[in-house]
């Protein structure tokens, strides 16, 4: 698994991912779960477009998770066009690496 998530301090990450492994009893040191840490990641932004591709092409992950939708761009949600190219990077993303994606957008 490899994580983005934009809205957690690492140490409450950390602390989230240790609850859910236990709750489901496993050990969160032994799980091939992988966390971008970048300080931000912008998906409207060709650069940051291309380091997520590149991560996702050195961690090969079975699953990317990206959380939140709305810390990952600045365009208008409400517009479908700019929405829709940038679900068709993603889209784009998940077809070259054969990862499953999953976008948190609430």
């Amino acid at each position: 698994v490899l994580l983005y998530a934009a809205e957690d301090p690492t140490a409450a990450l950390r602390a989230r991912l240790e609850s859910l492994a236990r709750s489901h009893n496993l050990n969160l040191e032994q799980m091939d779960i992988r966390v971008i840490q970048a300080h931000s990641l912008r998906l409207d932004r060709a650069s940051d477009r291309e380091k997520l591709a590149a991560t996702v092409d050195l961690y090969r992950p079975a699953l990317l998770t990206l959380d939140p939708l709305v810390r990952l761009h600045a365009v208008d949600e409400n517009q479908a066009g700019p929405i829709a190219e940038l679900l068709s990077h993603i889209r784009a993303l998940q077809r070259s690496s054969a990862a499953a994606i999953a976008i948190v957008h609430l």
